[in-house]
């Protein structure tokens, strides 16, 4: 169980990761291309990506406190 769960977070670390690295693509190519609406929608995504990330790290802890540890 420890195993799999490690592989899920390290997982969804990666993909967090890639999808900044696409927002700062899309803000940069953006700029280079006179595309606005391209650069607002990668700063929404970005946003997305850091409030996802803040209930990456939150909601587990809620969870437990409201659940508790239970069998698993």
């Amino acid at each position: 169980m420890n195993d799999i769960t490690g592989y899920v977070m390290w997982g969804v670390i990666a993909l967090m990761s890639l999808g900044m690295l696409v927002g700062v693509g899309g803000v940069v190519a953006g700029r280079v291309f006179s595309m606005p609406h391209a650069s607002k929608m990668s700063v929404v995504g970005i946003c997305v990506v850091f409030g996802a990330a803040i209930a990456y790290l939150v909601l587990p802890g809620a969870l437990t406190g409201i659940v508790g540890q239970g069998c698993v």
